[in-house]
Order: C-alpha cells, then structure tokens, then sequence
C-alpha cells in the first residue's frame, strides 16, 4: 500500500501551476486570434485579386465585347495565385455596340485553411465599363 505524502505544497509552487494553466488558455486564444488575422489577410487578398481581373477583363471587353474567350483569358491571366477558371467568368452586354456597356462577373470560392477560424465563402464581384 502507498502511503500519501505528508509533504505539503509551498506557496511559491502551487502559483507557478496556476500560471502555467493560465498561460496556457491565453496563448491558446492568441493562437486563434493570430490565425485568424491570418485568414483574414487571405481573403481580403482573394478579393481584391478577383476585383482587378474582373476591371482588367472589362477594359479589355470594351475594345472587343463578343471575344468572350479572349476576355476569359484576360481575367484568368490577371488572377494570379488564385487558380480561376472560365467557370469563374462570365460576360454580358445587350446590345454589344458602342456607347452601351458590358459587365464582367468574376466568382471564387475562397477555401479556408483554418475552417475553426473563417468558413469556406463565395466571393463575387463585378465590373462594368462602356464600350468603344
């Protein structure tokens, strides 16, 4: 049989667990709060990317609006780092002549990497220019 310590805790040493567990909860929440900030910066950086292909795609399209492979291309070019596909782009105009307009739609579906801190979303933008 084992006998229970008679030895008693010192002051100095039940303050320093209670520090550790302490430490410990806060640098959890500074983990999440980190990463968060992190994932953050990637999102916003995903829609401001998609925001430029889609102005580039439509000043593109204002010089020729029925290209609509070429004005795919342009904004799948201008995307860089995000992987877009002509999936992601579509174009209108009604009618496609000078002086009307044509919009250019741009869709990513941002993939969060710590789902604990931002969801997966679908980010979406437009831009709209006149036609020469």
């Amino acid at each position: 049989m084992i006998k229970p310590s008679s030895r008693r805790l010192s002051r100095a040493q039940v303050t320093s667990g209670q520090s550790l567990v302490e430490f410990a909860l806060v640098l959890s929440l500074l983990v999440l709060f980190l990463f968060g900030i992190l994932e953050g910066g990637r999102a916003v950086y995903a829609y401001s990317t998609i925001t430029h292909a889609a102005r580039e795609g439509a000043h593109f399209a204002i010089t020729d609006p029925t290209n609509t492979a070429g004005i795919r291309s342009q904004v799948i070019d201008s995307a860089i780092g995000l992987g877009l596909t002509s999936g992601n782009v579509t174009s209108s105009c009604s009618p496609c002549t000078a002086g009307n307009s044509i919009r250019v739609d741009v869709t990513y579906n941002f993939q969060s990497v710590y789902l604990l801190v931002l969801p997966n979303l679908t980010l979406r933008t437009a831009a709209t220019m006149y036609i020469e």
